[in-house]
């Protein structure tokens, strides 16, 4: 029996390397940004930190600290210490949430509510918060950077 030509040969490593480059190329394509193909409720996932109350620096409004915890199965907590005439002062608390597309449903202690969530990264804004307020009864919206990722 005769081996191939070295043309034949050639030609025969040619398609096999332009079909591993193929190969490659569509692997490197599939794999994307890993919280791009999380679910919307996934991306939440984690714990934020309050970084601007209505475009403001937290302490603007007595808040020293505050985080966000987002837990799977639907549960989530908060919790955060006061600044000023307010100093030393602790508040925590947890409810539970869901999210449908941008919008989240949630409880916090027994008060029930909606806001419109957006995620870009490692930053949210919800809008209005469900638990800051100004004045301590005026919804604003809220922006937190990840602290930890799910």
């Amino acid at each position: 029996m005769n081996s191939p030509p070295d043309s034949m040969k050639a030609r025969v490593r040619t398609m096999l390397r332009s079909a591993l480059a193929i190969s490659i190329l569509l692997v490197a394509g599939l794999r994307t940004d890993a919280s791009s193909r999380l679910l919307p409720s996934a991306n939440l996932l984690g714990t934020w930190k309050l970084k601007a109350v209505g475009g403001k620096d937290p302490a603007t409004i007595a808040i020293k600290s505050w985080q966000v915890e987002f837990r799977e199965q639907g549960n989530w907590i908060y919790s955060g210490s006061m600044t000023g005439k307010w100093e030393g002062m602790k508040l925590s608390g947890s409810g539970t949430w869901s999210l449908q597309g941008n919008h989240l449903e949630y409880t916090a202690g027994v008060n029930t509510g909606k806001a419109t969530v957006h995620i870009d990264n490692d930053s949210l804004v919800l809008s209005p918060d469900p638990v800051v307020r100004l004045n301590g009864k005026e919804a604003v919206e809220t922006q937190y950077v990840r602290l930890v990722s799910p």
